[in-house]
């Protein structure tokens, strides 16, 4: 058997001689037809593609560089000076222990605070703890000075200090400067201080009052005037109410 090679059908074209001898060939989008532009144009996009995605890389590198956040320089401001920061009218503080219980109640007419030593002043201050054995203390001055944490009140200016104890006499510490530690409760002060229980008053130098224990210890020069506490009506060794006058017949 004898090979045979079949060759694809070919698009006819016209040759023309010249008059030279030589062949004239027709323009070559004649001989091969131009593609569509759609097919032309995704040629085109997919030999540029590279470029493109290395152009749209460096914009995005070059915007992310200008939008990113500049770096926080710290400037030294210099101490803190001894002014408030904030200011409120009408204040009023509480706390609340874990169970929900109102532990104290801090009120004043005028509060500020003051950034530099972390404290808060206020203004005609009032004062209200309650223990858990039921002791309330009330305090009252004209100016109070109290840790950012509640800890420490100073109470300034005609302070007073009133505690009270259930089955037990109400004890006041008047002085002008006394400050209340909550942790301890105390009441701590080192300048004069008159101490009143009952009928009973004591004046010191000094003061310091535990509330846990109920013992207050005052220094210096100390004048105590004692008194035994008034009897109730109807005690035993008590005065008796005198009896009314019989009526004559």
């Amino acid at each position: 058997m004898k090979p045979e090679l079949h060759l694809p059908d070919l698009p006819e074209v016209a040759v023309a001689i010249g008059r030279d001898g030589a062949a004239v060939l027709p323009p070559p989008d004649r001989i091969w037809p131009r593609a569509p532009w759609h097919l032309r144009l995704l040629a085109l996009l997919s030999a540029y593609l590279p470029i493109l995605l290395m152009m749209l890389l460096a914009a995005a590198t070059w915007w992310l560089v200008q939008n990113s956040p500049k770096p926080i320089v710290e400037v030294d401001k210099g101490p803190l000076r001894h002014e408030p920061d904030y200011e409120m009218s009408g204040f009023i503080a509480q706390r609340f222990d874990d169970r929900g219980q109102l532990v104290l109640r801090v009120e004043g007419d005028q509060m500020r605070h003051f950034p530099d030593t972390d404290e808060i002043e206020v203004d005609t201050v009032r004062l209200q703890s309650y223990a858990p054995d039921g002791r309330q203390t009330r305090a009252t001055a004209r100016r109070g000075l109290a840790k950012g944490d509640a800890t420490e009140f100073r109470l300034l200016g005609g302070a007073e200090v009133v505690s009270e104890m259930p089955q037990q006499e109400t004890m006041t510490v008047r002085g002008e400067v006394l400050q209340m530690l909550t942790k301890p409760n105390r009441v701590v002060s080192d300048q004069p201080v008159v101490v009143q229980q009952g009928r009973s008053t004591l004046r010191g130098q000094g003061l310091d009052y535990n509330h846990a224990t109920g013992v207050a210890r005052l220094t210096g020069r100390v004048q105590a005037t004692m008194e035994p506490a008034a009897a109730k009506p109807g005690a035993a060794g008590g005065t008796k109410p005198p009896s009314p006058p019989a009526n004559k017949p």
